[in-house]
């Protein structure tokens, strides 16, 4: 990548590959900038996530690490610098989008606007994020992994002020809302585990809510609270927290959950791994669609700008990393399950939200078709069709996307040489039908039935579980109730709580 250094390039290929093109933008540029000089836009930020409500603001910043003064002084120049000068972009950040957002470009030379509806300032959801190079090896050192350890106690300048500060220890730092602090190795593990900004948006907002917590909370490092949102559940909300009941009954803690190491070689978690391979697909077909709309390449569009085109292929990427796993398999198992020549179509609701639906619609080619054009042009109606007549069908379905694609000629699976015989999608948000939209789709569907296009077709439902293996096997140790003030002190002195750090 061509003017980035290292460091960006590196930040730059993780967005890519977690929030996918169409959101991802490394280094926005306002014109705010010197004409004199090479354009006349200046930087707003190292990588900006713009997806719908969401902006996560990426702030990194590489800084050497002395290890000839004393470890004090070195972190307290050393986080001011790293850290606190991250902060100070964020902010600056924060403050032109809510101020300026029809002046947000994606060029130096400011000629391009980004083609995202940046969300209104009374909607929009800052996401603050902070990562550190050039540490790696130090915080290795004092640790026991190349993460830093995390006490809420710490607020704010205390961070970088050598006489309250705790080497290589993170608290709140609030900059209009909560700034997460990473290390490289810690992105690079968080934005592994959560690929989604679904999922990556949810673990932040639970990290939030754990280290800006009145309880006084320690964590050792960033994979403890990893592992401690991946065991906890909630029942009532249906989705992760990070709050066990002893944690939420305690007036501190201390996270220990055993390391990196041990969260590697969990058997539930290697088994989700596994089975989240498929999950990809989703991300390829989302990424092909992105490509061809930002490009201007697609074959057949109703739009006239990329930007008109995005919240089509944000509904298709508002799904976490299991959703997209249960949507790819629900997928592949109906496209190797269709006889080749044959048509076919199927209806998956949302795993999450079964007021969201997906078509799925194969059509063969054959020598009917006089050319590629009709058989696309044809391919292209029956979505359309398929889509309204669900939609009319299923009155509880609200918006619906359509995927079309050619039903294979033989045996051969679901393979990467799918992607080049080209797909079509539609699709219809829920928010704009009316009682002559079902009107007409009844219309559609009494005509599709009338030619045998349509049969009666089977429901299955099943049930499928995050973690194949069952229960999860996370949990080692969370000390509450005061306990924690024996432990080691994660300053790592070596002496007890009680002894140091956290001595009245």
């Amino acid at each position: 990548m061509s003017g980035f250094t290292d460091e960006e390039v590196f930040l730059n290929n993780l967005g890519a590959n977690s929030f996918l093109r169409f959101w991802s933008w490394p280094s926005l540029f306002r014109d705010q900038g010197d004409s004199s000089k090479d354009g006349d836009g200046k930087e707003i930020c190292d990588l900006t996530i713009v997806f719908g409500s969401d902006v996560i603001l990426f702030s990194d910043k590489k800084i050497d690490f002395s290890t000839t003064k004393d470890v004090g002084v070195a972190w307290s120049r050393w986080s001011r610098r790293a850290i606190g000068n991250s902060v100070k972009q964020i902010k600056g950040a924060r403050r032109w989008f809510e101020q300026y957002p029809e002046r947000i470009f994606v060029d130096k030379q400011c000629n391009h606007k980004i083609p995202i509806n940046i969300p209104d300032k009374n909607d929009i959801r800052f996401h603050n994020v902070v990562v550190c190079h050039g540490i790696e090896d130090i915080l290795s050192s004092f640790n026991n992994e190349a993460s830093f350890m995390f006490d809420n106690s710490i607020r704010g300048d205390s961070h970088w002020d050598k006489d309250k500060a705790t080497p290589f220890c993170i608290g709140q730092i609030f900059e209009g809302d909560f700034v997460h602090i990473f290390n490289e190795s810690t992105i690079e593990l968080v934005l592994r585990e959560f690929s989604t900004t679904k999922d990556f948006t949810h673990y932040l907002s639970q990290r939030e809510e754990l280290l800006s917590s009145e309880k006084h909370i320690r964590a050792l490092s960033e994979s403890d609270i990893i592992q401690l949102y991946y065991e906890n559940f909630d029942e009532e909300t249906g989705g992760r927290s990070i709050w066990p009941k002893e944690l939420l009954e305690a007036d501190s803690a201390v996270i220990d959950m055993g390391g990196i190491q041990r969260l590697f070689e969990n058997p539930s978690f290697l088994a989700k791994k596994q089975e989240d391979r498929i999950s990809y697909f989703w991300d390829d077909l989302i990424e092909r669609f992105s490509f061809h709309v930002l490009t201007g390449t697609a074959e057949h569009t109703n739009w006239d700008h990329p930007i008109e085109a995005e919240p089509s292929i944000r509904f298709l990427a508002s799904t976490s990393r299991f959703e997209r796993r249960i949507l790819a398999n629900a997928f592949k198992d109906f496209y190797e399950k269709a006889i080749p020549g044959q048509r076919g179509t199927r209806l998956c609701l949302d795993p999450a939200n079964k007021e969201n639906a997906y078509v799925f619609c194969l059509v063969p080619r054959h020598h009917s078709f006089s050319s590629d054009e009709e058989y696309r042009e044809v391919r292209r109606g029956m979505i359309q069709d398929y889509c309204a007549i669900n939609k009319y069908l299923n009155r509880g379905v609200n918006s619906v996307f359509g995927i079309a694609c050619k039903t294979r000629d033989d045996a051969q699976g679901l393979t990467p040489e799918f992607f080049n015989e080209g797909q079509d999608f539609v699709f219809l948000p829920g928010d704009d039908w009316e009682e002559n939209d079902y009107k007409e789709a009844e219309k559609i569907h009494n005509e599709y039935v009338s030619h045998g296009l349509l049969v009666k077709r089977s429901v299955v439902m099943e049930t499928i579980t995050e973690f194949p293996e069952g229960d999860s096997g996370f949990r080692t140790k969370i000390d509450v109730k005061g306990k924690d003030r024996n432990m080691p002190c994660i300053c790592g002195s070596g002496k007890k709580i009680k002894r140091c750090c956290g001595q009245p």
